[in-house]
C-alpha cells in the first residue's frame, strides 16, 4: 500500500470528490499544520504541537498533489469533438463537425463536472462516461441541442416547405482516455441511425490507421442502442436539398 493510501484512505479512494473539494481540503490540513507548527494548536503539548503540525502540512501536501494529478487528468477532457461516423462503400470515414468546450453544452455545471470526472475512467470496453440517471438524461438533451444547432437553416427551409433532405441520427459520448495524454478528448460521435441498427458483423476498410478505434466505439454505441435507445440521444437533422 502507498504512503498516500495509507495516510488518507479516504480521501484517496473518494474517485467522485471534485478537484476543487481535494484543492479546498489540502489547503486546510496546510493551514493547520501552520498553526501547530506555529504554536497556536495543540501548544500545551509541547514539541508534539510542532510534529502534528508536520504531519497535517504532509497530508495537505499529498492531498494538494492528488487535486493537482486529477486536474491535469481532467484538462484534456474539457474540449468535445464533435465527428460524424459514416460506412461508404465498405470503408469507415470520419468526419470532425466542431470542436468546443464542454462547458458551452446546454447542461448544468454539475453535469459538466460529473462529464469530466467520469472521462478519465472510461475504457477501451466501456468507452460511455458513466453519469447518475439525473445527469446522463440531462446530458442527452444538451446533445440533441447541440448537433441540431449544427443544421439551423435546413430545419427553417423544412418548416417553410421547402425541399430538404431528413435523416435520423444517433448521438453518444465516447471518451479516448487509453490514448496517449496528448491525444485523449472527450468525442461526441454522430451517427445515421440505420448504420447503428444494422451494422455488419465484419470491421470495413478504414479511411486511415486511426480509425480502428472508431469501429470499436461504434459498436459499443450499437449494443447500447440496441439494449437501451434511451441511453443515447436521437435528433433529426434537416439538410438543403436541390430545388426541383
Amino acid at each position: 500500500m502507498s504512503l498516500w493510501a495509507s495516510l488518507t484512505p479516504g480521501l484517496l479512494h473518494a474517485a467522485s470528490w471534485d478537484v476543487s473539494r481535494l484543492f479546498i481540503v489540502g489547503g486546510l490540513f496546510i493551514v493547520g499544520g501552520l498553526l501547530g507548527v506555529g504554536g497556536l494548536v495543540g501548544g500545551g503539548l509541547g514539541g508534539g504541537g510542532s510534529v502534528i503540525g508536520g504531519g497535517l502540512v504532509l497530508i495537505g501536501g499529498l492531498v494538494l498533489w492528488r487535486g493537482y494529478r486529477g486536474y491535469r487528468r481532467q484538462s484534456v477532457f474539457r474540449r468535445l469533438r464533435c465527428s460524424v461516423v459514416m460506412l461508404q462503400q465498405g470503408t469507415l470515414r470520419v468526419r470532425t463537425l466542431c470542436e468546443i468546450p464542454v462547458k458551452q453544452l446546454s447542461c448544468g455545471r454539475r453535469t459538466v463536472n460529473q462529464l469530466v470526472a467520469a472521462a478519465p475512467r472510461a475504457t477501451l470496453a466501456q468507452p460511455i462516461p458513466v453519469l447518475d440517471t439525473a445527469d446522463a438524461r440531462e446530458l442527452r438533451s444538451a446533445i440533441a441541442v447541440c448537433i441540431s444547432s449544427l443544421t439551423p437553416a435546413g430545419h427553417l427551409r423544412q418548416a417553410l416547405g421547402m425541399p430538404t433532405i431528413v435523416a435520423d441520427f444517433v448521438a453518444g459520448m465516447v471518451s479516448d482516455a487509453e490514448k496517449p495524454p496528448h491525444q485523449r478528448r472527450l468525442r461526441l460521435l454522430v451517427v445515421p441511425r440505420v448504420l447503428l441498427e444494422d451494422l455488419p458483423a465484419e470491421p470495413p476498410q478504414y479511411e486511415h490507421a486511426g480509425d480502428a478505434i472508431f469501429w470499436s466505439w461504434l459498436l459499443c454505441l450499437s449494443r447500447t442502442w440496441h439494449e437501451n435507445p434511451l441511453a443515447l440521444a436521437q435528433v433529426e437533422l434537416a439538410f438543403h436539398a436541390a430545388d426541383p
